[in-house]
């Protein structure tokens, strides 16, 4: 429960750093946890290595609250396909998904929404090939230690949001995969669930950042939309 409790309190200063910043932070934050966790980790780890470098280079481009409100993904991906899931919930979360993503890429280009339409849908496809990754992934305790060197070169270039947000991320990863390790709780599902929301209620009460409440609409039915249908499969699956 400490290391989750951990994880999350990282998860707030990383959301925090990238509000301070309002964004722009170097590619180079997100290189090199995805850097950490390259070796032998398979197919899987190469495509979860590719969707954060492109996450990563869309930062700078795209609102911070759209950025963080992208991960809501992730939940509606694990309720979807479930092990309790049906063909009706699967249809219901997709569509749901796609109807509010559609409705902020036509906001943002309406120009009454800040972001850019193109990198909302780059987001959502790299939050997308990130939870694909994720349930295919091989948790390993070998870790490229040499990466942490790159951090040298952003403390010369003055860039402490950078470091910051890299050391944190990195940190991240390595608990939950400490966390997937252990058998005496589902930490995988928890944290998923969790961190997400974590990162966004962070910003909603930050002082350096007013989440448009388009924004917030989209993050509060998603994660709605999700919780509601995992709590009636897992009704169904009681009745059954």
């Amino acid at each position: 429960m400490l290391q989750f409790l951990i994880t999350a309190l990282l998860v707030v200063i990383s959301a925090q750093v990238i509000s301070l910043s309002q964004g722009h932070v170097s590619p180079l934050a997100l290189l090199i946890p995805a850097l950490w966790i390259l070796p032998k980790r398979g197919v899987a780890g190469v495509m979860l290595f590719a969707a954060l470098i492109v996450y990563g280079f869309t930062l700078p481009l795209q609102s911070v609250e759209l950025s963080v409100a992208a991960w809501m993904i992730l939940p509606m991906m694990m309720v979807a396909f479930s092990k309790r899931s049906s063909v009706n919930a699967k249809i219901l979360i997709f569509v749901v998904m796609a109807a509010l993503q559609i409705g902020i890429i036509m906001t943002q280009l309406n120009g009454t929404l800040a972001g850019s339409a193109a990198m909302t849908i780059i987001q959502t496809m790299a939050a997308i090939a990130t939870w694909y990754a994720l349930q295919h992934y091989k948790v390993s305790k070998h870790y490229n230690w040499w990466c942490l060197g790159l951090l040298i070169p952003l403390w010369f270039l003055k860039l402490p949001y950078t470091i910051v947000l890299a050391l944190c991320l990195t940190a991240i990863i390595t608990s939950i995969e400490t966390l997937s390790r252990l058998n005496d709780y589902p930490w995988r599902k928890l944290l998923c669930w969790s961190l997400p929301t974590i990162a966004f209620a962070t910003l909603m009460v930050s002082p350096n950042i007013q989440v448009a409440n388009p924004v917030f609409v989209v993050w509060l039915c998603l994660l709605g939309t999700a919780w509601i249908t995992d709590y009636v499969l897992r009704v169904i699956e009681h009745q059954e």
